[in-house]
């Protein structure tokens, strides 16, 4: 994340960008469109088949009993963080799946999902930080 963010031009994060999203398209996950002021870049959107399918496995694993994998934890926690939970999840679910991971990041095996967390909150903190400097 840092070789990416603190760099001097945003090309290699949209060749990353550009690489993932060829890839998912290609399986069927996303719709390549056109965008940005020009209309020259590319933009990646979801389709609902593939939305569905992620929301059903964060479901299966946040709201049943089970494993957690990492994957899903962290998944969870960038929604969380981006505030778009509650976009899929009504607020009895949403509150039921925060009371999961924090009992998971506290557990002894969710020291990574904790690393991850505390991660995402610094970078988040950060980025915030460089909005207001160059404001």
């Amino acid at each position: 994340m840092e070789a990416y963010s603190y760099s001097f031009t945003d090309q290699r994060l949209k060749d990353l960008m550009d690489s993932i999203g060829r890839s998912l398209e290609g399986m069927g996950m996303m719709e390549i469109s056109k965008g940005g002021l020009f209309g020259n870049k590319n933009c990646y959107i979801p389709t609902k088949e593939a939305i569905h399918y992620v929301i059903d496995m964060v479901r299966a694993e946040m709201l049943e009993e089970g494993e957690v994998t990492e994957d899903i934890a962290a998944l969870v926690i960038l929604l969380d963080a981006s505030k778009t939970l509650r976009t899929y999840f009504s607020e009895f679910e949403r509150k039921e799946i925060k009371a999961k991971l924090k009992e998971i990041v506290q557990s002894e095996t969710g020291k990574v999902v904790k690393e991850m967390v505390t991660y995402v909150e610094d970078m988040i903190s950060a980025l915030a930080a460089l909005v207001v400097v160059y404001s």
